[in-house]
């Protein structure tokens, strides 16, 4: 029951990509919504459980969770139908690793996956808050702010972002990264001002796509216990692209935590 589940999803998947690169947006949404990946791994955790896992089908669930499921999560980003999220943490990157993997994943406590960015992604310098810190309380931010502002990139230079689907970057030469379709978007980024105190400290200038820089005093906004602080910013692609963004910092260092662009509805 499981195999023909994973094949009838994995068939959904495939076609909803061929009908996606010759230009049939609408035939590659009605087949990506038929396909539920999540659907058919929580049933093979739940049958592979009834009798006592073993390392091997753990092993296959944390497969299909990161080798799977992520590239239908891309599809339905390219497609409009998904957020991307990105989290900026610790990212694996075993250099000496034969065929390494080149992605790092986070699920958040809503189980939305979210690719991590970290010092090898970005070129800045990772932080991690202590373990005991309190978790964010700001009921502004998206489901799953309160873990993401617990890890996040230092701004200490001027840092480009291009935001697309996710596995943009790959170590395999076949791999090709997918464009997000034209549109209008909304960017959300949560940062963290440390423990600055009073107006001026941390003053960061924000350029996003065509819109004109917005330079921000994130001490002067507002804010939860932890000093994290979401902007939110409006995207229009003209054409089928990624989205640009270029944060520098002007006074005091700033930290990055999490990105997310979803279609506006």
């Amino acid at each position: 029951e499981f195999i023909a589940a994973f094949h009838e999803a994995h068939g959904y998947f495939q076609d909803s990509q061929d009908l996606l690169e010759k230009g049939d947006v609408a035939g590659a949404r009605t087949l990506i919504a038929k396909c539920h990946p999540e659907q058919v791994i929580q049933q093979f955790a739940r049958f592979s459980s009834l009798g006592g896992i073993t390392r091997g089908e753990l092993g296959l669930i944390v497969s299909l969770n990161t080798r799977w499921l992520s590239h239908i999560i891309r599809q339905r980003q390219a497609l409009g139908l998904e957020p991307v999220r990105i989290n900026f943490a610790p990212t694996s990157q075993d250099l000496l690793a034969q065929a390494r993997g080149t992605f790092t994943f986070y699920f958040g406590p809503n189980r939305d996956l979210w690719e991590c960015w970290g010092e090898e992604e970005t070129g800045a310098a990772v932080i991690s808050l202590p373990p005991l810190s309190p978790p964010a309380t700001n009921t502004s931010a998206l489901a799953g702010w309160s873990e993401v502002g617990r890890t996040g990139i230092e701004l200490a230079q001027p840092l480009k972002l291009s935001l697309r689907p996710i596995l943009a970057s790959s170590n395999l030469d076949k791999a090709k990264s997918l464009s997000l379709l034209a549109g209008d978007y909304r960017l959300r980024m949560l940062f963290r001002h440390s423990d600055s105190t009073a107006p001026g400290q941390r003053i960061l200038e924000v350029k996003v796509s065509d819109l004109p820089a917005d330079r921000v005093d994130l001490v002067s906004q507002e804010s939860d216990v932890n000093h994290l602080v979401e902007l939110i910013y409006p995207v229009t692609l003209k054409s089928a692209s990624a989205a640009a963004v270029t944060l520098t910092p002007v006074k005091g260092q700033a930290v990055l935590c999490g990105a997310v662009l979803e279609p506006a509805r």
